[in-house]
């Protein structure tokens, strides 16, 4: 009995070492369960072990850590605990995500792959919280089965899977999982979406999760299409490390903005708001050439023209 389809088994095969990222929470505890059942059964030997992120917020926290420890122990699945220290000042979710991500990056091989036990519910919820802050067609996208994030490879076998199928499946199981009792604070976003937001839409359209998913897949699908058309001009500007007019200016205002995104990404630069990328289209591209404009994105870094040519200037701080 597995929640891997055929398909995302067929992928899986693509790797041979795994790590699983495991909270104790259900999500991942199945996950840890179905990876175990798929390298059990598969031909040729494969290396699954796991981690657990030990924050430190909850009086909890060592309790969970002595779960996981059981919970691998009873698959004979070796676990390494990875102690983080958190900025608890402001945005205590993203401070604590970003250094799950460095310490699990150290702790990951050349050769291993992240498994998480994202499913479509919290797809559902990342393109909420995409649509709530304003987004494009990268959070349109939400997450994707592969991914690379922060220079990790990540799998999310059950991405397709709802959070009622997980559920049903760690009781027909008799599975054991613990309650983080900080998803029940609604003064999380995340935690208020799947509180008391999802229910409701779901109430009144049981598949809306599904369908989100399916959304995401479609402008995927849109991403890639983009991206295959548009690496040449991007390379090229990254290479020259100047954008020429003369290659853009016939084109869309939206395939304009994708290049210029792009080089700033690959800069290491942030994303830019849409009203500052309809400035930069007023005040730098659709410019005189003589006027040789100058427009700060963000501090130490800059972008300004010459001529026809369009060049980012940044601070060695800044990065780039």
């Amino acid at each position: 009995m597995t929640l891997f389809s055929q398909e995302t088994q067929a992928a899986l095969i693509a790797h041979d070492e795994f790590v699983v990222g495991l909270s104790g929470g259900v999500d991942s505890v199945v996950a840890l369960d179905c990876m175990n059942a798929f390298a059990k059964s598969h031909a040729s030997p494969l290396k699954v072990r796991a981690i657990h992120v030990h924050h430190g917020f909850s009086d909890n926290a060592d309790n969970w850590h002595a779960f996981c420890q059981a919970v691998c122990d009873k698959y004979g699945i070796p676990l390494t605990t990875l102690k983080v220290k958190v900025d608890g000042s402001k945005n205590l979710e993203a401070n604590a995500r970003q250094a799950r991500y460095r310490a699990i990056k150290n702790n990951l091989s050349s050769s291993e792959c992240l498994i998480t036990g994202h499913h479509e519910d919290d797809q559902a919820e990342t393109i909420l919280l995409a649509l709530k802050r304003g987004t494009g067609l990268d959070g349109l996208c939400g997450m994707a089965q592969f991914s690379i994030v922060h220079e990790i490879p990540i799998f999310r076998p059950l991405l397709s899977v709802s959070r009622d199928e997980i559920e049903a499946y760690a009781q027909q199981l008799n599975l054991e999982w613990i309650e983080d009792e900080s998803n029940t604070d609604t003064r999380f976003d995340r935690n208020y979406l799947r509180l008391e937001i999802l229910p409701r839409l779901k109430e009144r359209w049981p598949a809306f999760s599904r369908t989100v998913g399916r959304t995401a897949q479609m402008c995927q699908h849109s991403r890639e299409l983009t991206e295959h058309f548009a690496e040449t001009d991007v390379q090229r500007v990254v290479a020259q490390g100047f954008l020429s007019l003369a290659d853009i200016q016939s084109k869309p205002s939206s395939y304009q903005f994708y290049i210029l995104r792009e080089w700033f990404k690959r800069c290491g630069i942030a994303p830019q708001a849409l009203a500052r990328m309809r400035e930069i289209e007023r005040a730098v591209i659709g410019s005189r050439y003589w006027m040789n404009p100058k427009l700060e994105l963000s501090k130490g870094v800059w972008l300004h023209r010459k001529g026809d040519k369009i060049y980012l200037s940044v601070d060695k701080s800044a990065g780039c």
